[in-house]
């Protein structure tokens, strides 16, 4: 039963209903019509002991879900400008939500691998981005900052959520304040300070 519904907390009579609805040869054997009492124990005994072989858990009194698998979704990324991200998957009817936290080096449009997390009842999915599969575009306009030791690019786009570097050799001429675009030289893991030239 649990596994057909990975997500969802069950009590004891909804696994009894749902046992009586999808596996009628399962509750003619093991649940006495007559006796609820009966079936309640029974049901409840058999689920503290999933819990103690480690197939489900126990979320609340008398309520018990399936230990959720680590469960991956594809899907473009779409970074607001509060930082707070989407991503679109056909098995999914709304967008998976990803915190700006959880965004990890992914940027607008980029197609992404995200682990979603266990759904929590009235929240949309959530899900962390875990892995850049393609990256959208590799150069990006912007305005360059330039420090004593080291340059930067502020992009244009406000869905931006990374810092581009520019060492100063590599600045081809470029003064602080003025509109430059840069490519991304390298994609560094786990960091949103990018070196670009």
């Amino acid at each position: 039963m649990f596994s057909k519904h990975p997500t969802r907390n069950l009590n004891y009579k909804q696994v009894s209903k749902l046992i009586r609805q999808l596996e009628p040869a399962i509750a003619d054997r093991f649940l006495f019509i007559d006796d609820p009492s009966a079936n309640r124990s029974q049901l409840l005994a058999a689920m503290a002991q999933m819990v103690l072989d480690g197939e489900l858990q126990e979320v609340d009194t008398g309520r018990f879900r399936a230990i959720p698998e680590q469960l991956y979704i594809e899907g473009v990324i779409d970074i607001t400008v509060s930082g707070a991200a989407y991503v679109m998957n056909e098995n999914f009817e709304d967008d998976i939500v990803i915190a700006p936290r959880n965004t990890g080096t992914a940027m607008n449009g980029d197609t992404v691998k995200v682990l979603l997390y266990a759904k929590r009842s009235s929240k949309r999915q959530e899900g962390e981005v875990v892995e850049v599969i393609k990256r959208a575009k590799n150069e990006f306009a912007g305005t360059i900052q330039i420090n004593p030791k080291f340059a930067f690019l502020v992009p244009d786009s406000n869905k931006s959520n990374i810092d581009i570097f520019i060492p100063l050799s590599k600045l081809n001429g470029a003064k602080h304040g003025q509109k430059a675009v840069a490519k991304i030289t390298e994609w560094l893991p786990e960091t949103k300070i990018l070196p670009a030239k």
